[in-house]
Order: structure tokens, then sequence, then C-alpha cells
């Protein structure tokens, strides 16, 4: 078997394993990876220079399409610039497929150019790691190629309810170029992967738990490893529970079934005095993001259960008291919780209310829109399209509590790792993934720091709403807000001139008032209509400040 036909088997397995999008970083050392990728007919590839970028808008596209992703480029420091998308994808458990070309053996350790230890280099952060070769000839008691079931095994781990990004390192040896690959032979392999159900007397058990309860409630955190499938049939189920249980369904921005659940945990949890802490609690989904909400678990007087399939922690409080590994959809359908008093549905019920009507006169008048909050919520609501990326900062902390979502509208956001890295390259793979157009809500600091994918990502359809607050104003909410290096050491503004970035790059550009709410939807609409557009936010960082704080003042 010639090289060519080594490499083109093993991205036929990735195929035969659920790929069938590849981001590719050229380079000479990983050619054969690049004709093979080219060739299969099942891929569709997309070129990014940046690897960076490619990393994480083949992270979007994984986690919009909800399959694995491959993300190949040649050897050295291309790999990496893989790892910051890598580690986010870990935390997420978002299938990406490392496809790196190395150096052979004999160029390891002997001052190779483009060549350093490949093997291990994302350590932890990856599901499976494997370094495949082509073996000048098997070995006497190897009849059959022993790579195709390791490509199974590599493909099965990445797509398991506690998968994540896999490596695949690929020593390839000169010629790089051969005249011709042949099709791939035998086929490789499958492995099938079932569902985790618990018994009947299992779903008792979790349902006797909450035997008594007089407040109890549902709590839906993030659900980002995928735009539907597993996340849409688990919100549904939840949506489900909670009118069958009478059991108030709190659900954080980034949950499924936000749309038809109470979307002002933030609120709740910064208000609910003793007599509104729950006494039971089952929990799906990750940490929510508001603090507030994760303190209000943190209160409950009673069992915590969260249902986590692949058994990993999501509890940063350790409120829980039992967790749950089995497929959260099958769990919400067959449990049958018992029905919640009346009297704590209609006070839960009365603090949502108000809640409500105090995020709703923040959104009144041309003044309530010095901050950001009612300015990013009314632009969720401007918004014609069904999917948005939040970046994690202000923002996603922001419209988790001003956003309301419609039926059939989804938040986005690299939350795992909380880091504002890759946001618009990752938005700009979602946007491709769903093939209708997205819009991203950035803040300045965060778009600051992805400008490369305003070059290098391909993002026709997308839609940036940039808030322009100069730098990182999450800190202000901080007790480091009073240090006297403040500004330098943490919120680091940047002399981000929004209008000339959008020139330099070929993106149109407009400037909107964030209290002129008829322009803002006006802007939004163009963009929806015309893609690679930049909608500027401008806020003073001090007026802002004191209204975030004269609010929440009000409000507690």
């Amino acid at each position: 078997m010639s090289q060519a036909e080594f490499v083109a088997r093993l991205v036929d397995g990735l195929v035969r394993g659920g790929a069938r999008r590849a981001v590719l970083s050229p380079g000479y050392r990983c050619a054969p990876i690049s004709l093979a990728l080219r060739a299969h007919a099942e891929l569709r590839c997309e070129v990014i220079v940046d690897e960076r970028v490619a990393g994480f808008y083949a992270l979007g596209l994984a986690r919009a399409r909800g399959e694995p992703v491959i993300l190949a480029c040649t050897s050295g420091s291309a790999v990496a610039n893989y790892l910051p998308a890598v580690v986010e994808a870990q935390r997420a458990r978002i299938p990406l497929v490392l496809l790196t070309a190395d150096r052979p053996p004999e160029l390891q350790r002997a001052g190779a150019a483009q060549t350093m230890a490949q093997r291990g280099v994302f350590a932890d952060f990856v599901v499976w790691a494997d370094e495949l070769a082509e073996p000048p000839a098997l070995d006497e008691d190897v009849p059959r190629a022993p790579w195709d079931a390791r490509v199974a095994q590599a493909m099965a781990a990445a797509r398991a309810d506690d998968g994540g990004p896999i490596h695949l390192n690929l020593p390839v040896r000169k010629p790089l170029l051969p005249e011709a690959a042949s099709p791939p032979r035998a086929a490789p392999p499958r492995l099938l992967r079932g569902r985790r159900s618990l018994p009947s007397d299992a779903l008792a058990e979790v349902a006797a738990r909450f035997a008594g309860a007089q407040r109890p409630v549902l709590v839906a955190g993030p659900m980002i490893r995928a735009l539907d499938g597993e996340a849409a049939a688990t919100g549904a189920a939840l949506v489900d529970l909670a009118a069958r249980s009478g059991w108030p369904l709190v659900a954080d921005l980034l949950a499924h079934c936000r749309p038809s659940a109470l979307q002002v945990g933030d609120a709740i949890g910064r208000r609910a005095g003793p007599e509104e802490v729950a006494d039971a609690i089952l929990w799906f989904g990750d940490a929510p993001v508001s603090a507030p909400l994760m303190r209000w678990i943190g209160r409950c007087e009673g069992p915590v259960v969260q249902v986590s399939p692949g058994g990993a922690w999501r509890d940063p409080t350790f409120a829980v008291d039992l967790m749950i590994d089995a497929d959260a959809a099958e769990l919400a359908a067959g449990l049958e919780l018992p029905l919640a008093p009346p009297a704590w549905r209609r006070q839960i019920g009365a603090l949502a209310q108000a809640a409500e009507a105090a995020l709703a006169g923040a959104a009144t008048g041309r003044a309530s829109f010095n901050w950001e909050g009612p300015a990013l919520g009314a632009a969720l609501a401007a918004w014609p399209g069904a999917v948005v990326h939040v970046a994690n900062s202000t923002a996603i902390r922001d419209l988790d509590t001003f956003g309301r979502l419609r039926p059939g509208q989804r938040a986005l956001c690299n939350r795992g790792l909380n880091g504002i890295d890759g946001t618009v390259a990752t938005a700009a793979g979602e946007a491709a993934a769903i093939g209708e157009p997205l819009l991203a809500i950035v803040g300045d600091l965060a778009l600051a720091h992805d400008l490369g994918a305003l070059v290098h990502a391909p993002a026709t359809s997308l839609v940036i709403l940039a808030v322009d607050n100069g730098g990182g104003q999450i800190f202000r909410q901080l007790p480091l807000r009073d240090h006297p290096d403040f500004d330098e050491l943490f919120v680091t503004p940047t002399p981000l001139d929004l209008a000339a970035v959008a020139a330099a790059t070929g993106w149109s550009y407009v400037a909107v008032d964030p209290g002129d709410g008829l322009r803002l939807a006006e802007a939004l609409a163009t963009g929806y209509e015309c893609g690679r557009t930049i909608v500027g936010l401008r806020f003073d960082p001090e007026v802002a400040a004191a209204a975030r704080g004269e609010f929440w003042r009000q409000w507690r």
C-alpha cells in the first residue's frame, strides 16, 4: 500500500465515523492529507490559512452541525495554534478531529526544520490521541490493517457522551506528491453507540428523593454541545416534564428549552428571600451563566440532583448530592415527579412576573439604554434570524438577564472555559454550518482578540453586533475595580476604530445609537439580508456602570 493509499484509507475511516466537513490549513508536509481530503466525495473541505482561526471555525461547524469536523494542518508550530480551540472543545465535549502531519521518526530530534514532538502535544485536552504511520509491512500475526479499527475507536470516542476532540498524528515521508491515490479497499469496521437508560426501579428511586418537597424546581443549564439533536430532545422532554409535574422550569440562555421556560433566573437569584429558596432541585445541563442563579442553587435546603450524560461533574457549587449518568431526554421522559404544590407555583410565578416587569421597565425610554443590558435585549428581539452567538463576557451575562428567546431561536457561546478567544471565527463556523444568517454579539475586546477571523474565516452570512464600551467592562462588576492599575491591567481598552477595521477587512459598517431602537432594527435587518456587516453600539463606560449599579440596587 502506498502512502497516498494509506492516508486516503484513514480519511475514509473518518468519514465512515461521521465526518462530513474538513477545515484545512495547507503546508507541504501535509500534502498527502490535503489531497486525500479534497479527493473524498463525501467531504466538503474549506481552506483557512490561519490555524487558530481554522480551529475556532471548525469548533463552530461541529457544534452547529452536531457532528465531527476534521482539522488538518502541516507540522510544527501550526499544530500548536489549534490549542485554544481544542481546550474549548474539550470542556464543551465538541468532536473536533485533529489530523496533523508530522516528520517521520528519523527526522525527530535531528534539527530538522518545522519539526517538534507532536505526540501528546494536546495532553489531557483530547479524549483520544494516536499516531498512525504507514508500516513497511504488517506482522504475520496481523492479517488485516489495524489502523482501521483504531480510527473507528477514535471516532467513537469523539462522539461519545463524554467525548470531545481527538488527535491523530500522521508522520509522512517524501515523496509527498504521488501521481495518483487509489481508492480505499475493504470497508473498515464500524462501532455503534447505544443510549443509556435507567431501569424503572432507578427512576422510581430518583422520584422518591423528592417526596414531600414543597418548593421544587427544575433547572436547565447550558446545552451547547450541539445546536439540535441531543439538546433539542432534552429541551422538549424538560418542557413536558415541567408541564406534567408543575415544577417551575428555570432555564439558562444557552438551554434549548429557554423560550418555553422562566427566562429570569438571574433576577430570581438576586432577589429570592428565604421563603423563595428551593427545597428540591433537578438540574439538567452544565452550570448556568448567572452567578446569582448558581448561588440560589447552592442555597437549596433539600436534595440537588444533576443529570450529566457521561458522568462528568458539572456543579462548581458542590451542592449536588446525586449525579446521574444517563440519557437526559429519556430520563426526563420516563420520570414521574411528585406534583409541586400550587402555592409554590404561584409564589415563583409572582417573583418571575415582578422580575419581568422590572426588566421591561429598564428597557423603557431612551435614557434606559445608557447601559448594555437593555440594548442587547432589544437587539435580540430585533434580530430576524434564528441563531445568535454571544461572546463570553459581559454580553452573555446581560443577554441571559435581558434576552427573551423566541420559539425556535437559539443562543450559542464558547462558554466551556470562559474565554473570549476565537469568538468571531466560531460564529463564522456556526453560520456556515446552519446555512443562514447568524448574529454574533461581541464586546470590543473580544472583537480585537479575533480580528484575524474578519480576514480568514468565510463569513458571508455573519452579522457582528459590536459593543464598543472601552474594553473589558465586566471587571467593573468585581472588587478589583478600585485598584489603582484597574484600567491598564484589567479593562485594557483598545484603540479600536470599528469603521476603519471594517473598511480594511471588506466588511460593511454602521454605527447606531443604543437608544435608537428603530435604527438598530433596520441595521440588523439589512445585515441579515447582506451579511458581512458590523453594527457598532457605543457606550460611555462610566455612565453604563453607574446605570447598571442603580438598576440592580433598586431590584434588590
